[in-house]
């Protein structure tokens, strides 16, 4: 049997190959396989065992088999072979470490040293990676997870929420959400308390409640709209010159439609909690009061305690049908 060696000049480290969980997975090595007398050993199969020590101890080992190229050039994702002992993510890397290198030209178990190499660059993904005793991620088959008891920051170094996304563009977003299928949902999930809350997003053209829009919804919860925070006062306002607003259509015909198919129910509550106040609607034309309709309570007002149509500096008419009506009524 031919003798193989393997110099330790003929190493060669390529870059490193990280995936983000507990603890980087590999970093890649390559190197080329020649006989003594130089000559090399192209398409054979052949194991390679690989230890790595600190002080002078291996604290990890594990086994490749592979098969060499044309050019007896082999490649290995070192933390990715067939473990022997030792567990991968346990190694601290702070500490000097040095790789050591075995192998059987037939692929059999007679693994010998052929060499030995200090690791004169740490893998600094790798210490990264359990600086601090462990990492924050964390794989679980496809899957990715943050165990990060702070905040998570992209684009920021500050983030001061469980995940913040910043940019400084003047001319973009901050994020995009997609979804490739055209049935599917491109939103986000609220959930609170275990349960689903709310959602928005574009919905689709799948089997969802009114397909192909973009959608404010709530899950057995209420919906309200705050210009400024939970404890907001101030007024807000829905404004579009050129389209109307539909609660409970999809088609408004007016500016405001209110629609509902309950057969034992009204279309809409005005409500007023102050017995004082006035439960109602102000009717606005030309920029002045015209007219008002709703209950008026026990305050400062014209005939108290009663449901009133009145009207400001305009007549009150009563038409049968519409504005064009001549039918008594």
């Amino acid at each position: 049997m031919k003798k193989i060696t393997l110099p330790i000049l003929s190493f060669l480290f390529i870059a490193l190959s990280i995936q983000a969980q507990e603890v980087p997975s590999a970093f890649k090595y390559q190197t080329v396989i020649r006989d003594a007398a130089g000559e090399i050993l192209g398409n054979q199969a052949v194991r390679i065992g690989i230890d790595i020590n600190q002080n002078n101890t291996p604290i990890y080992s594990e086994d490749h088999e592979v098969t060499t190229n044309a050019y007896g050039l082999v490649s290995l994702e070192i933390g990715r072979g067939i473990i022997v002992g030792g567990v991968w993510e346990n190694i601290d890397w702070s500490f000097p470490t040095s790789l050591r290198i075995l192998l059987d030209p037939t692929g059999g178990n007679n693994l010998e040293v052929i060499g030995s190499s200090e690791l004169l660059s740490v893998p600094y993904a790798l210490q990264a990676g359990n600086a601090g005793g462990s990492s924050s991620w964390s794989e679980e088959g496809d899957n990715i997870s943050n165990n990060n008891s702070g905040n998570v920051g992209i684009g920021t170094t500050t983030p001061d929420r469980k995940l913040s996304v910043s940019t400084n563009a003047a001319t973009d977003g901050v994020m995009t959400v997609n979804n490739e299928s055209a049935e599917g949902f491109a939103g986000t999930y609220f959930n609170s308390e275990g349960g689903l809350k709310g959602y928005v997003g574009y919905v689709g053209s799948g089997n969802w409640v009114e397909p192909n829009s973009f959608q404010l919804g709530g899950f057995n919860s209420d919906i309200k709209f705050l210009t400024t925070n939970q404890y907001a006062t101030a007024p807000m306002t829905i404004s579009n010159a050129n389209q109307s607003v539909g609660i409970g259509t999809n088609a408004p015909d007016r500016k405001l439609s209110v629609s509902t198919n309950a057969a034992a129910d009204g279309v809409m509550t005005v409500n007023n909690e102050s017995a004082e106040g006035f439960a109602g609607t102000y009717f606005n034309s030309e920029g002045g009061l015209k007219g008002y309709v709703g209950y008026v309570g026990s305050g400062n007002w014209v005939e108290p305690n009663s449901f009133q149509l009145g009207g400001f500096n305009s007549d009150i008419k009563f038409l049968t049908t519409n504005q064009y009506a001549t039918a008594p009524m």
